[in-house]
Formats: structure tokens, sequence, C-alpha cells
């Protein structure tokens, strides 16, 4: 299981599969990614794009959006982590969700 959370190329290779098959069983609207990832390149990001959501585009720091799907991806820190303030973290999450609302991406 540990595999399939890992943020390196090899884990989610690996898990792919299985990885593919749990988004389809569930599809949910909001699929929340705690990638952590501030740089431009995201392999969680890349791997749910080129496997699953091929029109994913980013609103914001947080925020991912399929139109074609009008599914949302939240991609933050784990709220477990300690180096960050979870309440400061579901503001700044809560802040980009709105934002990519007022833009006219919605699941609505």
């Amino acid at each position: 299981m540990k595999a399939i959370f890992s943020n390196d190329r090899f884990g989610l290779k690996e898990s792919k599969t299985f990885i593919l098959k749990q988004l389809m069983i569930y599809d949910a609207n909001i699929i929340l990614c705690c990638s952590g990832y501030d740089t431009q390149s995201n392999p969680i990001i890349d791997f749910i794009k080129s496997n699953y959501l091929p029109d994913l585009a980013q609103i914001n720091n947080y925020i991912w959006f399929s139109v074609a799907q009008k599914k949302i991806i939240i991609d933050s820190y784990h709220f477990s982590n300690r180096y960050i303030k979870s309440y400061q973290e579901a503001k700044n999450i809560r802040d980009c969700i709105l934002e990519a609302k007022f833009k006219g991406f919605t699941i609505d």
C-alpha cells in the first residue's frame, strides 16, 4: 500500500493498474492528493493527467480541474505533516477552491 502514495514514479508505475481501478470504482468528483509538491513537475498529478484525466489543468497552487469530467484535484501537503499549520493549510485550500469557483470551475 505504501507504494501507491509514494512520490517516486517507480511506485506509481508499479501500482498503476490498482490505482486506476480504484479511481474508476470510486468515481469521485473531488480527489485529495497529498503530494506536497511545490515545483512545476508533480509526479502524482502527471500520473493522473496521463492515465485518468487528460484534460486536467492547473487553476492555482492547490487546485487542478478536469472540465470534461467535472472533477477537481486538491493537491496539498498531508495534514499530519508536523511542519505545516493545518488550520492555515485548510484556509489556503478553501481560498483556492473559492478562487477556482469564481473563475467558473465547478463540479455542480
